[in-house]
């Protein structure tokens, strides 16, 4: 980046809740359209509430994480540091875990199989569209710091 641009984050496609969120219309359209196969007992409801609730937690230590950082969170803005604590340690990107977890959860809670099908298209529009573009941006922006970070840690996640 010269002196001269203005930095103004990745180019990603859109904001990815609102990738999730489309998936999840998708999903809620096509099961409303072609009803698939539903559960018959309730325990659907405490797996799906056990993983929005996990979903929600992860998302405000990653929250805290940038905050204490003091780097934005929204892909539209500019970053100005790499976090690499906390669940950063595991996984690039675990604010995206978090929100698979969140989007699974409420299709788990919704007894929606449509809602696997559609994290597909999903998930690719996360990777092509949204974290590989950001990758981009952080390897322009941070060099060998995030080279270095990107070759310790996965993309989703490691043990």
């Amino acid at each position: 980046m010269t002196n001269f641009e203005v930095d103004t984050g990745p180019d990603v496609i859109a904001h990815p809740p609102i990738i999730y969120a489309a998936g999840l219309f998708v999903a809620s359209m096509l099961e409303r359209l072609y009803p698939l196969l539903r559960l018959e007992t309730n325990i659907h409801y405490t797996i799906g509430g056990a993983m929005i609730v996990a979903a929600l937690v992860l998302a405000f230590i990653c929250f805290a994480r940038f905050v204490k950082a003091g780097t934005q969170v929204p892909t539209s803005r500019p970053s100005t540091a790499i976090v690499t604590t906390g669940p950063y340690r595991f996984s690039r990107n675990p604010i995206y875990l978090a929100l698979t977890a969140l989007y699974l959860g409420i299709i788990v809670m919704d007894s929606n199989l449509w809602g696997v099908l559609a994290l597909v298209p999903v998930l690719y529009l996360m990777t092509t569209g949204v974290i590989q573009r950001e990758e981009a941006y952080l390897e322009e922006k941070f060099g060998q710091e995030y080279l270095d970070y990107k070759a310790s840690v996965r993309r989703w996640f490691t043990l």
